[in-house]
């Protein structure tokens, strides 16, 4: 059994997709007549029903649809445009350095199953990670601690001893709650404020060793 546990979000922290979600949500809104929608319009990290509440009340959006008809729009929108994500720059090599440590590693995103495998799958990321966590699995998505805690949980990892790599504020605070290590995975300098309560900040893996997450937990 490994000492330690690093468990990765997906979207936009390991996988540069973010603009995907973007023009699905910016579509359907649109469709729903909203009016000066943005190119990101949601909220990373929290999942895709999830959103839906908040955008009904920012763009003031009454719909005979259901939260469960439009997410399925976007998330239909994002498998046929699957191919255009990107693997975040260094993850392959770091992964690679973790698992030769002392490092379980695990998925643990707030995103489907059907989007989590295509991404897998497309990406050529299958046996990457030991286990992989979806917000289907959870009752409370981020920033509840719940996903974590489980990921946790499936590689035999106390969560004191896991590290948390996260790209969305409430990915973060879950982390956090969690009572792990948090690096903070940032695209961009706004982005970079939100993340913030991290315990380390970092903008590619390239950028970061395994010596250095060892050293998150040497400083507790």
């Amino acid at each position: 059994m490994k000492k330690y546990g690093a468990i990765f979000d997906l979207d936009g922290t390991i996988v540069d997709d973010d603009f995907i979600y973007g023009n699905a949500f910016s579509q359907v809104l649109k469709k729903l007549g909203a009016k000066n929608v943005p190119d990101i319009p949601h909220t990373g990290g929290i999942g895709i029903d999830e959103n839906w509440p908040i955008l009904f009340d920012k763009y003031k959006i009454t719909t005979q649809h259901s939260i469960e008809d439009l997410s399925a729009l976007v998330t239909d929108y994002f498998l046929a445009h699957v191919k255009l994500a990107r693997i975040k720059r260094g993850f392959i090599s770091f992964a690679h350095d973790l698992g030769e440590s002392d490092f379980a590693i695990a998925l643990a995103t707030s995103t489907t199953w059907s989007i989590a495998d295509a991404l897998i799958s497309t990406l050529d990321l299958q046996g990457v990670f030991e286990s992989i966590t979806t917000g289907e699995e959870v009752g409370n998505k981020k920033p509840s601690p719940e996903i974590f805690n489980l990921a946790a949980d499936k590689i035999s990892v106390p969560a004191k001893q896991c590290v948390v790599f996260e790209d969305s504020a409430a990915g973060v605070e879950a982390g956090l709650s969690a009572g792990m290590m948090v690096v903070g995975v940032y695209k961009d300098e706004i982005r970079k404020e939100a993340l913030s309560g991290a315990h380390k900040l970092i903008h590619d893996f390239d950028l970061i060793s395994v010596e250095e997450v060892l050293a998150l937990f040497s400083d507790k």
